[in-house]
Order: C-alpha cells, then structure tokens, then sequence
C-alpha cells in the first residue's frame, strides 16, 4: 500500500511496519498507535537517506504517545533522519514522549540539528518505561540529546552504540524535592558523549545504573562547573551507580576551579 505521507502510514497502519523511502519529508509525525517506521537511512542526503524536517514552528519532529505491553510488540523507529524542530526548548525536539508508557525502540535513529533536544521526556508527571537505543545519534542539538525534566520518569534505559555529541547537555536528567521522579535501571554502553558544552551528562537522580566503555572528550568547556560526567544527587538517596572502562579526556575546562572529568 503506497500513502500520500509518513503520517498517513503510521494513523492507518497499527500494529504492523510503515516503510518510508529515500527522500525529504516535512511533516510534524503523531504517533497514536502501535507502529514500526523503518526509513532508508540517517545520514542527511535524500538522494539516499530518509530526512524529515519539522514542518511547523515550535513542534516536535516526532511525538509519541503510544504504548505497548511488551519488547516483543514495542513501538520503533529506524534507519531515518529528524531534523530541523525550532522554537527551543521541548517543543524544539526532534522526539518527544508526551504520555506516560512503556517499550520502545529506536535503531540507527538520528535526531541531530533541532533547537530543543534529540529526545525528551515532556509530562507533569509519570514517565515511560524500556526505551532502548542503539547505533543512535542525537548531535548538534540546541539543548540537549537525551532530557529528563524535573516530574517526569524513566524506569529501564537501555543505550548501545549511541552518539550524544555536541549539545549543551549530552544527557539530562533534573529533580525537584519532593517531585517523586525516578531514574533508574539505567544501562549505556559503547557510546559517545563529546563536545557538548556544559556537560557530558548531568543528574540530579540515578538509581541502578551502569556505565562502560564510554568515551567522553571535550565536554564542559563552556561555563561554570563544566564537567565530562556531573553527578548531583541532592534531593535523595541513590544506590547502585557503576562506572566501568570509560575514558574522559579534556573535560571540564571552561572552569578550572569546578570543572572536571567525573564530578
């Protein structure tokens, strides 16, 4: 079946694969239902890859509010290019979780050039649950790659092969005393998270949480208490945090006082 557009594909299509040529797209992409959306490829060529652009201000590229029961039925995303959301902040983002819910999954997803951040968490509170990235790139933003607001939640993060490069943040994750929010069950491995300007990653909650064979170089360089990986757990008690086989290098630079490698 051939659809006039992605969006036409993944409102008809539930429970089943939208595939989606080489090309560009500008669409702002609502996702309701149980749906795979598999695209030619992230680079940023259409002659090859499959680029879509926000087509309105200030509106995610992609916001989800679908969910599913279990890995075996997960929402997912592969093999395409998001790009080009403007007006800051979450409404910037390239993918944006606006419900709370639970398994998705994103292959060789790029989500890099947007005003906001490669992916957000945006709800007042609850969150979802099992996102898994892998071979992902979220670079280039105007906020961060991946971000955690102050009420929202992520039980079960699971991060292979990802790059989060050249934002401000590399990873975000905030908390508000007494918010109620979580962070946990955290696994990210083999990934980047270079040149961002304040932080590589920075938390203010994190719980049952693994990090190895991360490489992270040349992220803090710009403000005050730059670091390469920030950990501020100031409104409660956290346990089961490991760092393993991670190299940082040149971080923290742009406050010799504050700024570090592993804060």
């Amino acid at each position: 079946v051939l659809f006039r557009s992605i969006q036409e594909g993944i409102s008809l299509v539930s429970g089943s694969t939208v595939l989606v040529a080489a090309g560009a797209y500008s669409e702002n992409l609502q996702i309701t239902n149980k749906v795979v959306v598999i695209g030619a490829g992230s680079g940023n060529n259409p002659a090859v890859d499959t680029v879509v652009t926000s087509a309105a201000g200030s509106t995610p590229v992609v916001t989800i509010t679908a969910s599913v029961l279990s890995t075996s039925d997960a929402v997912g995303m592969s093999t395409l290019r998001l790009t080009g959301a403007t007006g800051g902040g979450n409404s910037g983002s390239g993918i944006v979780f606006a419900s709370p819910g639970s398994y998705y999954t994103f292959t060789n997803v790029a989500s890099a050039g947007n005003s906001g951040s490669g992916m957000a968490v945006v709800m007042g509170s609850g969150g979802v649950t099992n996102i898994v990235l892998v071979g992902c790139s979220f670079t280039n933003n105007g906020l961060d790659a991946f971000r955690v607001p102050t009420s929202a939640s992520v039980d079960g993060l699971t991060v292979t092969g990802t790059h989060f490069d050249g934002n401000i943040y590399g990873l975000e994750a905030y908390m508000g005393n007494s918010s109620g929010s979580v962070f946990q069950n955290v696994n990210i491995s083999s990934s980047t998270f270079n040149n961002n300007s304040s932080k590589g990653l920075y938390v203010e909650k994190l719980s049952n949480a693994s990090f190895s064979c991360l490489t992270i170089s040349n992220s803090g360089f710009s403000g005050s208490s730059g670091a390469g990986f920030n950990i501020n757990l100031k409104y409660g008690a956290y346990a089961n945090i490991q760092i393993t086989d991670s190299d940082f290098t040149g971080c923290g630079t742009g406050d010799a006082v504050n700024g570090g490698g592993l804060v």
